[in-house]
C-alpha cells in the first residue's frame, strides 16, 4: 500500500496510472483527471455569485478529485476556498475538522512548499483579525513563488482590513491596470478600489475621485452583468456617497431579482427608509411615508442602522429628523453600550460639517464621549477642519475634556500636527473656565480628565481588584463594560497607577457622589 505523501512524486516520475489498495478494493489513481476536476471546481468558485449550488457542485468535484488522487494538494486549497465562502466540505473529507485552516494544513502536509496554500492561509488569518500571522503567511507565499495576482490581491486586502488604505490603493491600482489579472481577481480588486476611492473622495470633497469610483462600479457591472453582488455594491455607493436614492433603489431591486440574498434586501430596505424620511419630514405625506416604512421593514427591520452611514452622506438628509421623531437616540448607535464612538463623533471624524450641524441641531450631545472617551471636538481637531471645530465650540463643546489618554482637543490636535485647529481650541480654553460639574448623562457621571477625591472606603470585589481609600485623589480616564451587562466599570488613574477601577451595578451609578467628589486638578 503506497503511503499518501508518496503519491505526487511517484505519479510524477511514472507519468502513468497506479493502483492504490483500500482494503480489498482497488482504486485507479488518475492524477490528470483529478487536476482537471480541481480546475473545474476552481472556476466555479471564481464565478461564485452567492449561489450556494455552485459551491455544492465545486465541493462534489473536489471530493471526486481526491478519490482519484488523495495526494492532490490543490484540491485541499480549493476546499479551503469553499469553506471560506460558507460552503460545506464533504463529510468523509472533513473528518474531525472541516474548516479552511484544516484544509490548508492538509495541503501543506502533502506539499510543504505550496505557495498558493500560504496565500490562502494569509486570507484565513486576515478574516480572523490575526494580522501579524496573515502577513507572515503572505511573506512565505512570496518566497515560495505563489501566483502573483492572487498574492497581490491578498496583500491589498490585508492592508485594507488594517485600514491602511494608502498602502492598499496602489496594489489595487496595479491589479486593475494589469490586462493579465484574472477576471475574478479583477472584479474583487475593482470593487475594493472603488470603495476606497469613494471614501477618500467624500472625505476630500473631490468630485473627480468620486466619479472614478462611480466608473469602476459601472465597469464591474458591465463585465459581470449576471452578478447581483456588483449591483448591490453599486446600490450602496449611490445611496451613501451620492444620496441618489432612486437609482440606488433600482440597482437593489435588479440585484434582488437575480438572487434573493441579504445584501440586496438590506440595500433596498435602507433606500426605502430614506424615502420614508423624505415623505414624512419634507413632503409631509404621512400615508406615503407609512407605505415606504412598511415595505422597508419587510427587507430590513431596523431603520436606526442608517445612523451608521449618515456621516458619509454628501449633505444633510431628513432621515436624522425621522429617526428622532420615531424615538431613536441620536447619541448612541442602536443596541450599542456606552464606550463606542457616537454618531456625532463619527461625523466629526469625517469632518462632515453638514451632518455635524444636523445632529447637533436635533439634540445630539456635543460633549458625550465615545471610544476612549473621545468627543466630537477631539475628532474634529485631529482632522484639522477648523470650521467643524469652531462650530462645535460655538455649541458649547468643552475644550477642557480629556480622552482616556489624558489629552484634550488642543493637545490631540498638536500631537497630529494640526496646529491651526489646536490654536482655535487653545483660544476657547482661555475664554472657558474649566468645568468640574458632572456631565448630564446619568450613565456617565464622570468628566474625562477631571480629578476626584475618594470620600469613603470601597473594598476590592470580584469586578475591581483594588481598594479605594478616603482621601485618595484619582483622575477619571474612561468608562468600559464587563461581560455582565448589569455591571458598569469606570477607570481612573494616578501617577503611580494607570488602571484603577470602580465597578458598580448600573442601577446604582447614581450613588457615585456618595463616594467621589470633584476637586481642582
Amino acid at each position: 500500500m503506497i503511503r499518501r505523501h508518496a503519491f505526487a512524486s511517484t505519479l510524477t516520475l511514472l507519468g502513468a496510472f497506479l493502483l492504490h489498495g483500500v482494503g480489498t478494493a482497488q482504486v485507479l489513481l488518475q492524477p490528470d483527471k483529478s487536476a482537471e476536476l480541481v480546475q473545474q471546481a476552481s472556476d466555479l468558485i471564481d464565478d461564485y455569485r452567492g449561489r450556494s449550488g455552485a459551491l455544492d457542485v465545486a465541493a462534489a468535484k473536489l471530493d471526486q478529485a481526491l478519490r482519484l488522487d488523495p495526494g492532490n494538494a490543490a484540491a485541499f486549497v480549493q476546499l479551503a476556498r469553499v469553506a471560506m465562502q460558507g460552503g460545506e466540505i464533504p463529510e468523509d473529507i472533513a473528518g474531525a475538522g472541516g474548516g479552511p485552516r484544516q484544509m490548508l494544513s492538509r495541503a501543506l502536509k502533502i506539499k510543504p512548499d505550496y505557495g498558493d496554500a500560504y496565500t490562502m492561509l494569509g486570507n484565513v488569518f486576515r478574516d480572523e483579525q490575526n494580522f501579524k500571522a496573515a502577513q507572515q503567511a503572505l511573506d512565505q507565499a512570496k518566497r515560495l513563488g505563489a501566483d502573483e495576482h492572487r498574492l497581490l490581491f491578498a496583500q491589498a486586502r490585508l492592508f485594507k482590513a488594517q485600514l491602511k488604505y494608502d498602502e492598499a490603493r496602489p496594489l489595487y491600482e496595479q491589479l486593475v491596470g494589469d490586462p493579465k489579472t484574472p477576471r475574478h481577481v479583477l472584479h474583487g480588486a475593482g470593487d475594493d478600489l472603488a470603495l476606497i476611492l469613494a471614501s477618500a473622495g467624500q472625505a476630500q470633497r473631490d468630485e473627480a475621485v468620486l466619479l472614478r469610483a462611480d466608473a469602476l462600479y459601472r465597469k464591474g457591472i458591465e463585465s459581470q452583468p449576471d452578478s447581483p453582488w456588483a449591483l448591490g455594491n453599486y446600490a450602496s455607493f449611490l445611496r451613501i456617497y451620492r444620496l441618489d436614492v432612486d437609482e440606488s433603489e433600482r440597482m437593489a431591486r435588479r440585484a434582488l431579482a437575480m438572487l434573493n440574498f441579504g445584501q440586496a434586501k438590506e440595500q433596498l430596505g435602507r433606500d426605502l427608509y430614506l424615502k420614508w424620511a423624505q415623505a414624512l419630514i419634507t413632503q409631509k405625506d404621512a400615508t406615503k411615508a407609512q407605505e415606504y416604512f412598511d415595505e422597508a421593514r419587510r427587507f430590513y427591520p431596523n431603520p436606526a442602522e442608517l445612523l451608521h452611514e449618515v456621516a458619509f452622506y454628501p449633505h444633510a438628509h431628513p432621515i436624522v429628523e425621522a429617526l428622532k421623531q420615531k424615538g431613536y437616540s441620536l447619541d448612541r448607535f442602536d443596541g450599542e453600550d456606552p464606550g463606542g464612538d457616537t454618531p456625532l463623533a463619527v461625523a466629526a471624524k469625517r469632518a462632515n460639517l453638514a451632518i455635524v450641524k444636523q445632529l447637533v441641531e436635533n439634540g445630539a450631545d456635543v460633549n458625550l464621549g465615545g471610544y476612549d472617551e473621545s468627543t466630537a471636538l477631539m475628532y474634529a481637531a485631529v482632522s484639522g477642519r477648523v470650521d467643524v471645530v469652531e462650530y462645535l465650540l460655538g455649541k458649547h463643546a468643552d475644550p477642557w475634556a480629556q480622552d482616556g489618554q489624558g489629552l484634550d482637543a488642543e493637545q490631540a490636535a498638536r500631537k497630529f500636527g494640526k496646529t491651526e485647529a489646536a490654536a482655535v481650541v487653545a483660544a476657547a480654553k482661555k475664554k472657558t473656565p474649566k468645568q468640574t460639574a458632572a456631565p448630564a448623562d446619568p450613565e456617565r457621571p464622570f468628566r474625562p480628565g477631571q480629578m476626584y477625591r475618594v470620600k469613603k472606603f470601597v473594598p476590592a470585589n470580584q469586578w475591581a481588584g483594588n481598594d479605594l481609600k478616603p482621601g485618595d485623589k484619582v483622575i477619571f480616564s474612561d468608562r468600559f463594560t464587563y461581560s455582565d451587562p448589569n455591571i458598569a466599570g469606570f477607570r481612573f488613574r494616578t501617577p503611580s497607577n494607570p488602571d484603577i477601577e470602580w465597578a458598580v451595578n448600573r442601577n446604582e451609578i447614581s450613588r457615585w457622589s456618595e463616594i467621589f467628589e470633584a476637586v481642582a486638578n
